[in-house]
């Protein structure tokens, strides 16, 4: 028992600081989305966060939870700027790591959301999509990684495809591996129990004599107690195997860590020796001569670093005054372009009022024709009266002169029918 527990120590001592997969990750990322074309667009770049879950630590693939967030998104061809905000929930699935690097693909869906819509541009909107990519893992440290992630975004209602690529951190944590003090403890343990643990006393050792009868024989030499007996050791002595290939695999990695230990000690050595040895040159090879030599040296480097310094300088004033020759010119411009666009609306002014004074002026003259027409229909109406008038009166006048000539007739032909009869005049009835 006390070597299978000290095999079992050294094995766990062999395998610290193996990385493992931890359960838990937490992702912070910045990337870039590259929108389709038939969404109006412009690329943009996000930021993000997110956490994956693996079941266990040996499992290959997990849940992935995340949040995407892109600022200021402008449209093509108007003057409006949007927000986008993405959820989704992806599987990941890794592959073998080799040379601190993870591959992995993914699959998933999420939701879109869109803060401010343009109408007219009816691909643009808030809506579910489903994303699929490849990504890789470098492991800078036990519980950090490096991420760079590439995906494909297609979108349900409007059947567009977006693309995404990211860049990010992960940070992971979740289980705790053994440490060297746990394996010192677990040793530490080891001898406690050992220690504790009752020995034998030379009675237990001792044997009790047995008197060899035939139900002893027939017990001790049966076909099952054999089998159990001799299959017991079997087992045992695999065990102790197992332990010695284990114990001696130990050994020989102690003593390639050993080796190596050694060597890297002895290129450090040679290395120090080295560097004591210039320094030795260089301080024996330090005279007057060569002090003089290096302070010319100096000197015309420092002249030439002054010469450099003011050139560099001249060229920064020249880059300045052009820099402030294009202002100049641009505040003209943009100056002339006010008066340009202050006489424009001038012009549009002058010919608004023009425009209003002739139609003020066909209003009145049409205002004018009007009046004068109305007079002409009234005076042609009042002639027409004065006229029916004296009709009717000339129509009288001729009825009166008719009547009288009618009373003259009568009167004349009465006259006529005068008899005059013994010198007396008769009218005739």
């Amino acid at each position: 028992m006390k070597k299978i527990l000290l095999s079992f120590a050294l094995l766990s001592a062999t395998y610290v600081g193996a990385g493992e997969k931890k359960l838990y990750h937490a992702n912070l990322n910045s990337g870039m989305t590259i929108f389709d074309d038939s969404a109006r667009l412009e690329d943009n770049a996000l930021y993000g966060v997110s956490i994956s879950m693996y079941e266990k630590e040996s499992a290959s693939y997990a849940l992935e939870i995340g949040y995407e967030r892109l600022n200021g998104v402008a449209y093509t061809g108007i003057q409006l700027e949007t927000d986008i905000d993405r959820y989704f929930v992806n599987m990941l699935v890794d592959g073998e790591e080799e040379l601190s690097i993870t591959p992995y693909v993914l699959l998933g869906g999420g939701y879109e959301n869109v803060s401010r819509v343009y109408a007219p541009y009816d691909k643009t909107k808030s809506q579910a999509f489903i994303n699929a990519g490849l990504g890789f893992k470098y492991r800078l440290h036990d519980n950090v990684n490096i991420t760079l992630e590439a995906k494909a975004l297609g979108k349900f209602d409007t059947e567009s495809v977006d693309y995404v690529t990211k860049l990010g951190l992960d940070f992971m944590f979740g289980n705790q591996h053994k440490r060297k003090d746990d394996v010192i403890e677990v040793l530490d343990e080891v001898k406690k129990v050992t220690a504790l643990s009752p020995q034998p006393s030379v009675k237990q050792v001792k044997k009790k004599k047995r008197w060899i009868t035939p139900k002893v024989v027939e017990t001790d030499f049966s076909e099952k107690n054999q089998d159990k007996i001799f299959g017991e050791k079997t087992h045992e002595d695999d065990t102790i195997n197992t332990m010695q290939d284990s114990l001696r695999a130990i050994k020989m990695q102690m003593a390639k860590n050993e080796r190596a230990l050694v060597e890297k000690l002895a290129t450090l050595e040679n290395e120090l020796a080295e560097k004591k040895q210039m320094l030795a040159e260089v301080e024996v090879a330090s005279s007057k001569p060569i002090k003089r030599d290096i302070t010319r040296v100096i000197v015309s480097h420092k002249n030439m670093q002054r010469a450099e310094n003011m050139r560099l300088e001249q060229v920064a004033k020249a880059e300045q005054e052009e820099v402030n020759r294009l202002e100049k010119k641009r505040k003209r411009l943009a100056k002339v372009a006010r008066l340009k666009e202050k006489l424009k609306k001038q012009k549009a002014l002058k010919k608004a009022k023009r425009v209003a004074r002739a139609k003020k002026k066909a209003e009145k003259k049409a205002l004018a024709e009007y009046k004068r027409i109305r007079l002409a229909k009234e005076a042609e109406d009042r002639r027409l009266e004065k006229a029916r008038l004296e009709e009717i009166k000339r129509i009288e006048a001729q009825k009166k002169v008719a009547a009288e000539k009618a009373v003259l007739k009568a009167a004349q032909e009465r006259t006529d029918t005068l008899h005059v009869a013994n010198g007396m005049a008769v009218f005739a009835d």
